[in-house]
C-alpha cells in the first residue's frame, strides 16, 4: 500500500479547515508528519516541549497508553484544539514471546543500549529467522468528543544482514543509518527503510500510512467544517470558544526557482521551520492530473499548460492557500513559467524571488546521492534535464530576475544558516555566499534580450535580424543584426526560430515573452550595492 500524499481539495478550496498539532519531543517525527501534511495541503503545528507532555508508560499497552496521554494533555492545554500523539512498536518474532512482543513499544529504550552487531548475533545464535514487524499507532483528539480516533501504520519485514552502510539524510532525518528502520527491510523491498531516498520510502513508511490515515480523515472534517447552514442546526447553549492562535506570522513570502537539485526544496523545506507554510509546485501539479499512457511527466505538463494556460499552477495555488492573500509568511518551490511569477506577484508584490544555483558537478552528486543506488546519470543527462525544465520559459532567463540569488555549494548546515538567516530579514550584503538582484552580466543580457523581444512584440510577427536592426534604431542605439542572432537564438523558450527558405532566418515571440516584457515592467529589480 503506497500512503496517499496528494494535495486533498477540501483543505484548499473550502474556508474553514482544521488546525491540528502534534504533541511529540521528537524533531524527526514531526519533521516527518509536516512532510506528509504538506504534501498533502494541510498546515501541521508543533506543539514545543522541553519534556514529553505526556508521561510513556509502555506496560500499559498501546491503546491505554494513547489514550491516557490524550486525557494528559487536554489536562494541560484544554480540549478545543484537534491534536495528535503517536507512539511506534517494533517486534521481532525470533526475540518473542507469547504475548511479550520484543521490543514492543519500548523500541526506544531498547534501540539505544543495542548494536547491530549484538543483535545480528542473537538471531544468528538462535537461528529462527529474521522476520520482524515495525508499527506506527496515532491518536487523534477531536473537539467535543470524548474518545481519541485511532490510526495504524504497520509495516512486514525482516533484519537486515549487513548493518547500515550509507550516510545520514539531513533533509529527512526519519531516514538513514541511525534509526531502527536502517536495520529493517520492508517485503518487496531490496534494502532497508532507512536507506531509501524519501520519495521511494513512502510505499513502506509504517508512519506514514497511518499518517495518511490520519489526513484522510482530517480531509472529512474539513468537509464537515464548511457545511452549509442548511446542513446543521445549533443548540441554544453557549458554546466554549476555540484555542488561541498560538503563532502569528506577518512576513513576506518567497518565490523559490532554480535548477535540478540546486537546493529549492531545501530552502523551503528549511523555512517551514519558521512556520512559514510550503507550496510545492509539484504536488499542484500532481492534483491537475496523470501523464497519459507513454507521456512523460514533462510531456504532461506540457499538455497542462496548454490546456489551461502557462499561469494555472500559481492560479490553483491562489485558490487552495489561503495564506498567500493573507499576511503569513508562505515558501513556494517550483515554478517553471515566468506567468507562475506574475500570477503570484500580481497579489503579493512583497514576494521575493529567490533564485538557488550551484555548479553542474554539485547538482549531479547531490542527484546521485538522492537516488542513492538508483539508476545513475552523467553530467550529459543533467545538462538534458535542465534543458526540458528551461523549455518552460522561467529557467532560460531565471539569472534575470531574482530579488535574491544564492550560491548553494557550501555544507548543508551553511545553508541552513542561509535560509534562517534571510527569512529573519537579515540584509543579504551579510550573507556569504548571497547577493541581491541579477549580476552585472546579467543585466547587460537581460537589456539585450529585452530590447529584441520588445521590438518582437510590437511588431506581431516574425523578423528578420536585418529588420530587427532597422527598427532598434528608433528605440535606442542601434542593435546589429549579428548581435540579435547570437542573443535570440539563445532563448528559444521566449523566442522562435524560424528558418524560411534560400536561407532566410527570421525569429517571433512567443507568450513567454510577453510574460518576460511584463515582469521586467512591473517587478524586476536592478542590482543595488547597498540593497538587503
Amino acid at each position: 500500500m503506497t500512503a496517499r500524499l496528494d494535495i486533498r481539495a477540501p483543505f484548499r478550496a473550502l474556508d474553514r479547515r482544521p488546525r491540528v498539532y502534534f504533541y511529540t519531543t521528537s524533531d524527526e517525527k514531526f519533521l516527518q508528519a509536516r512532510y506528509v501534511f504538506t504534501r498533502s495541503g494541510l498546515p501541521l503545528k508543533h506543539f514545543r516541549s522541553k519534556t514529553d507532555p505526556y508521561s510513556e508508560n509502555e506496560g500499559e499497552g498501546t491503546e491505554r497508553l494513547l489514550r491516557a496521554a490524550i486525557q494528559e494533555i487536554k489536562k494541560s492545554i484544554g480540549e478545543s484544539s484537534f491534536f495528535f500523539v503517536e507512539d511506534t512498536s517494533v517486534v521481532i518474532d525470533a526475540l518473542s514471546l507469547e504475548g511479550d512482543d520484543f521490543p514492543g513499544l519500548r523500541v526506544k529504550q531498547w534501540f539505544a543500549e543495542t548494536s547491530f552487531a549484538e543483535l545480528d548475533a542473537v538471531l544468528r545464535k538462535r537461528d529462527c529467522g529474521r522476520a520482524a514487524q515495525i508499527r506506527s499507532d496515532i491518536a487523534l483528539h477531536v473537539p467535543q468528543l470524548e474518545r481519541p480516533i485511532r490510526f495504524t501504520g504497520e509495516v512486514q519485514g525482516a533484519i537486515a544482514t549487513d548493518p547500515p552502510d550509507f550516510p545520514p539524510d539531513p533533509q529527512h532525518p526519519w531516514l538513514g543509518p541511525h534509526t531502527f528502520s536502517a536495520w529493517f527491510v520492508p517485503d518487496g523491498a531490496t534494502r532497508t527503510l532507512g536507506a531509501m531516498a524519501v520519495e521511494e520510502s513512502l510505499q513502506f513508511d509504517f508512519r506514514a500510512r497511518a499518517l495518511a490515515a490520519l489526513v484522510d480523515r482530517l480531509e472529512e472534517y474539513s468537509a464537515a467544517l464548511n457545511l452549509p447552514s442548511s446542513g446543521y442546526q445549533r443548540h441554544p447553549k453557549d458554546v466554549a470558544s476555540g484555542h488561541p492562535e498560538l503563532f502569528t506570522d506577518d512576513r513576506t513570502g518567497f518565490l523559490v526557482i532554480g535548477p535540478t537539485c540546486a537546493g529549492k526544496t531545501t530552502f523551503a523545506e528549511r523555512a517551514t521551520r519558521h512556520d512559514l507554510v510550503h507550496i510545492e509546485a509539484s504536488s499542484v501539479v500532481r492534483s491537475l492530473g496523470g501523464p497519459k499512457p507513454g507521456e512523460s511527466a514533462a510531456e504532461f505538463a506540457k499538455r497542462l499548460l496548454d490546456e489551461m494556460g502557462a499561469d494555472v499552477v500559481a492560479r490553483r495555488a491562489l485558490e487552495w492557500f489561503e495564506e498567500i492573500r493573507q499576511d503569513q509568511g508562505f515558501v513556494i518551490s517550483g515554478f517553471r513559467t515566468i506567468e507562475e511569477l506574475l500570477a503570484i506577484k500580481e497579489v503579493k508584490q512583497n514576494a521575493r524571488v529567490v533564485l538557488v544555483e550551484a555548479s553542474p558537478r554539485i547538482r549531479l552528486e547531490r542527484y546521485l546521492e538522492r537516488l542513492r543506488d538508483g539508476k545513475p546519470i552523467t553530467l550529459t543527462g543533467l545538462a538534458k534535464i535542465d534543458a526540458e525544465q528551461a523549455e518552460f520559459g522561467l529557467l532560460a532567463v531565471a539569472s534575470q530576475l531574482p530579488d535574491v540569488r544564492i550560491r548553494n555549494e557550501e555544507t548543508l548546515e551553511q545553508y541552513h544558516e542561509v535560509v534562517d538567516a534571510l527569512v529573519d530579514g537579515v540584509p543579504t550584503r551579510r550573507l556569504r555566499g548571497v547577493s541581491s538582484g541579477p549580476a552585472r552580466a546579467d543585466l547587460t543580457e537581460r537589456g539585450q534580450l529585452e530590447r529584441c523581444a520588445h521590438i518582437l512584440v510590437e511588431a506581431g510577427r516574425p523578423l528578420s535580424t536585418d529588420e530587427i536592426e532597422e527598427r532598434s534604431v528608433a528605440t535606442g542605439s542601434r542593435i546589429r543584426h549579428n548581435n540579435a542572432n547570437k542573443v535570440l537564438k539563445r532563448y528559444p523558450a521566449l523566442i522562435e526560430r524560424l528558418e524560411g527558405g534560400a536561407g532566410r532566418l527570421r525569429y517571433q515571440a512567443r507568450p513567454a515573452a510577453t510574460a518576460y516584457l511584463r515582469y521586467l515592467s512591473e517587478f524586476a529589480m536592478d542590482r543595488q550595492a547597498n540593497s538587503q
